[in-house]
Parts: C-alpha cells; sequence; structure tokens
C-alpha cells in the first residue's frame, strides 16, 4: 500500500495471487475457468461396468465427458443415463447414426451404422483385448439435466481391435424429455481393466 512494503498473509490452499487493477492491492482469489470438472471416476479394479453419478447438474447446459478404457477380451464399449434418481435408463429410445472408417497398412473402409430402438448408445467397434491398445471417447451431452427438453449426444471414438484402427463420429439423442443426472459405462462381454477412466466438465454459461 501507499505506506510502504507489506506482508501479505498466506492464502488458502488452491488459491492464486490476482491484480486488482490499477491503484489497487493484490489479493489471494480462485482462478475462473471456462470448465469446470463436474465428475471423475477410475476403476482399481477389473470391472464389467462402472458409473459416474451426479455430474450433470443444473448448473450447466453443455457437457464434455472424456472416456479411456482398455479391455480383458476383444469387445465394445457402450454408455446409458441415469435418470434424477439415479436410476439406470434402460428403455429402448436411444437414437443414433455414426460414421465408421477402420484402416490397416492394407485396407481402408469407411460405412455407416445408426440404431433407432437401441437401449444404449454405442460405436459398435471392438477394443483389442490386450493390455496395450484401448477405446477412446469424447463425447458431448447437451441439456441432460432438462427435464422439459430431450437429451441430445455427439462423440468422436479412436480404438484398435487388434486388426483394424477404427474410428467413428456419431451423434443421436435420447427420445423421451426427461432429466438426467450422469452416465454408466458397460462392455457387451468380459471386462474393463483397472484404470479405465471417465472424467465430465460442465461449460460455463
Amino acid at each position: 500500500d501507499g505506506s510502504g512494503l507489506q506482508r501479505l498473509a498466506a492464502g488458502t490452499n488452491g488459491q492464486a495471487l490476482l491484480t486488482g487493477g490499477s491503484g489497487a492491492n493484490p489479493s489471494w482469489g480462485t482462478v475462473s475457468a471456462d470448465f469446470v470438472k463436474t465428475g471423475y471416476v477410475e476403476i482399481g479394479s477389473d470391472a464389467a461396468s462402472f458409473d459416474m453419478q451426479n455430474c450433470f447438474t443444473s448448473d450447466y447446459d453443455i457437457y464434455k465427458v472424456v472416456f479411456h478404457g482398455r479391455t480383458t477380451t476383444a469387445t465394445n464399449a457402450r454408455f446409458r443415463f441415469y435418470t434424477g434418481t439415479n436410476t439406470e435408463v434402460t428403455s429402448s429410445s436411444y437414437r443414433y447414426n455414426q460414421w465408421l472408417v477402420t484402416s490397416n497398412s492394407n485396407t481402408n473402409t469407411s460405412g455407416y451404422s445408426s440404431g433407432y430402438t437401441e437401449d444404449n448408445f454405442y460405436p459398435r467397434e471392438n477394443v483389442d483385448g490386450n493390455s496395450v491398445h484401448s477405446g477412446n471417447w469424447q463425447i458431448m451431452v447437451f441439456n441432460p439435466f432438462d427435464s422439459a427438453v430431450k437429451t441430445y449426444v455427439q462423440w468422436q471414438y479412436a480404438g484398435f481391435d487388434g486388426s483394424y484402427l477404427r474410428t467413428t463420429i456419431g451423434g443421436g439423442f435420447y427420445d423421451t424429455a426427461e432429466s438426467h443426472t450422469g452416465l454408466k459405462f458397460f462392455v457387451s462381454t468380459q471386462n474393463f481393466r483397472a484404470g479405465a477412466q471417465v472424467g465430465c466438465y460442465g461449460f460455463k454459461k
């Protein structure tokens, strides 16, 4: 301040030193970010499924979900919603389309797949069952918590099935307007390996 050098008391854990602008003293505060982590789960042992509950709230309308997982055998990973009561949504109201590209050193192919009366979203692409390859998703989720509108998703996926690099771009919606609070990830056979993980981030309004 104007009287000379002053000792600034320590802030709390996680705070940063912020300027107050011209003529103002600096102070400790929390740095704002455009993305806020709303959920994170990593499994400690092999499991056929795992969930991330209560990651969707009324605080945000748009979310980004990042998934990474290896499997114990060649199988495909899928996901479903949870409702506001943390009940798994299993009705056949998941609608989606996606474009697929596969390649190896000799072959390149492309095509599409779709589902209109499915009980989950999934890329229809196997993850190789060894310990070095993984299935990886980036999923955008729109208005999941708002019970007045239907929840839409968009995704990008990349994985290796033991013979081919497989990528997809897709999207769809759940055809009932209801509040969704979380996600369940599962495989059609066998297990995710320990270390499979998923994080969720809300976009600030």
